[in-house]
């Protein structure tokens, strides 16, 4: 083995790739964001008619 070779298994040397964001990733982001909108708007209401009662 060549003494000028990098080790490539060094934290530093190394940059995980990461994927890119595709339409379904955030398609499935909005759903998940306007699901839990609407419940945490639920719950709100919710709690409203408890008190006012």
């Amino acid at each position: 083995m060549p003494e000028n070779e990098k080790d490539y298994y060094e934290e530093e040397d190394y940059l995980e790739e990461t994927n890119p964001l595709t339409f379904d990733d955030m398609v499935s982001f909005t759903m998940f964001a306007e699901v839990s909108l609407i419940a945490f708007t639920v719950l709100i209401f919710l709690l409203y008619l408890y008190l006012s009662s």
